[in-house]
């Protein structure tokens, strides 16, 4: 029996039915398995990423006349729009914006009764680099935005992912540019008269390695898989190349909390004492040999070609010296003084320092917060920090939750030898964590399963595994 035309074509139409369909359901399930809250999760990666992100669209786009500029712009609008639709299209984002809007107007407040009682900040708060717009307003990297991307994940675990996300393209930037600086033969920075200068060492790229360092050592905490050792160590490799001391700070705080964290079983105690004893000996043998152990790890490094900063203070015995920080301290002194029991404001250092650095800024949060807001409410914003770190640690209900509070804290510590909190994404995404896990503890976590949880991953009230 011969088949006619038209069935041929039925049979042909059905199977072409057949194979599109179970395409076409797949299309739809993946749509609408996309959560609205997976905007946040972009958002997140756009402003922890922002300087990997910028650079790469800056070399696509290049090629086709489209000024950097441009670009940030647009990525400036992006990141907006994103929380804006989130915004919009999330019923149940209400708690995590009432923080979000209410941190950036006290923020916003601080700044604005500073610079109508000190109107000369203005060339401060104004200044292209090391601004308010590009260290706390900007939506590229700005504190603001990184506290409110943070705040908007809602969950330890989606925190956790995004961050998984960031470690990897941070790295893959940080290769690129200690390429490009090799093969160019030096690194571009601000110096300290504001200009563009050619250096042996770059700071920023050195804490961006330190960050991908603490990441993947946080990541093998939680996940226990030897490979994470790998780019952690290439990262704490590159952070001396890159002439970065104050990063180790990070190093050395990160792996004592990793250390210390956790709830040892029976065995795991012993070992944790026998860990912390080694640390001990060893700290007590590189002091006694600390000079013929920075001889030999300056020769090592110089010998494979690898120069920075670090490195010819490893040579020259300098490695302690403060590069300047006692004269800044000396300014931020004069400034406490002259500021009276209020402080002078948000910036206030920067009048004192910028003439001599700069960046303006008094490379310890003790004496930023001092001159910023008073001796009285300096320290005791100071204290509550850290009173509420403490209490973050110890309430800690998942191994993913004391993650990234390692992780915050240790790249936070920073905060003490280098840097401004007004513009450090790693203290406000610190502060953040607080906020969160407050709302949680007032709301008693009576759904730990939901998704909705504020703060601590769904396996929140599960009990963590030890760390030893």
């Amino acid at each position: 029996m011969i088949d006619s035309p038209g069935s041929s074509l039925c049979r042909k139409g059905a199977f072409l039915t057949s194979s599109v369909n179970p395409t076409l359901g797949r299309i739809q399930a993946t749509l609408k398995s996309i959560s609205v809250d997976s905007l946040t999760s972009v958002v997140f990666v756009l402003v922890f990423c922002d300087k990997a992100i910028t650079a790469a669209l800056n070399i696509a786009l290049s090629r086709f006349g489209i000024s950097s500029g441009f670009v940030e712009a647009s990525l400036m609008i992006c990141i907006v729009g994103l929380i804006l639709t989130h915004a919009i299209t999330s019923s149940r984002a209400l708690k995590p914006y009432a923080i979000m809007v209410g941190v950036f107007a006290f923020v916003s407040l601080c700044f604005l009764i500073t610079y109508a009682l000190h109107p000369e900040y203005g060339l401060y708060y104004n200044r292209p680099a090391f601004g308010i717009w590009d260290e706390v307003y900007s939506p590229l990297g700005g504190c603001m935005f990184a506290f409110a991307s943070v705040v908007l994940c809602k969950t330890g675990e989606r925190v956790y992912k995004c961050l998984k996300a960031v470690g990897w393209i941070n790295l893959l930037y940080c290769l690129y540019m200690s390429v490009r600086a090799s093969s160019m033969g030096y690194w571009e920075s601000i110096g300290a008269t504001g200009q563009i200068e050619r250096l042996s060492y770059n700071m920023d790229i050195g804490y961006l390695y330190m960050s991908v360092c603490i990441l993947f050592l946080v990541r093998f905490y939680v996940e226990r898989k030897p490979w994470q050792l790998l780019p952690m160590t290439g990262s704490l490799v590159a952070v001396v190349a890159c002439g970065s001391r104050g990063a180790l700070i990070c190093l050395f705080v990160g792996l004592a909390l990793v250390v210390i964290a956790g709830r040892p079983k029976k065995g795991a105690l012993l070992r944790r004492i026998m860990v912390l004893a080694a640390i001990c000996i060893a700290g007590m043998l590189a002091y006694e040999y600390f000079d013929e152990i920075l001889t030999f790890a300056a020769n090592v490094f110089s010998s494979i070609g690898l120069d920075s900063r670090t490195i010819s203070s490893l040579k020259t015995g300098s490695i302690a010296d403060d590069n300047g920080r006692s004269v800044i301290a000396n300014l931020a002194m004069q400034c406490i003084r002259d500021g009276g029991f209020f402080g002078g404001g948000p910036f206030a250092d920067r009048p004192y320092i910028a003439p001599f650095f700069y960046w303006g800024y008094s490379h310890n949060i003790v004496l930023e917060l001092i001159a910023d807001f008073g001796p009285f409410l300096g320290i005791a914003a100071f204290v509550a920090i850290g009173m509420a770190c403490v209490w973050l640690f110890l309430t800690a209900r998942s191994n993913i939750d004391m993650a990234l509070f390692i992780f915050a804290f240790a790249m936070s510590a920073k905060l003490m030898v280098s840097g401004t909190f007004w513009g450090d994404q790693y203290f406000w995404m610190l502060i953040a964590l607080i906020f969160l896990r407050t709302l949680n503890a007032r709301a008693g976590c009576v759904q730990p399963e939901d998704d909705t949880v504020l703060f601590g991953s769904k396996m929140a009230f599960r009990r963590r595994k030890p760390t030893l």
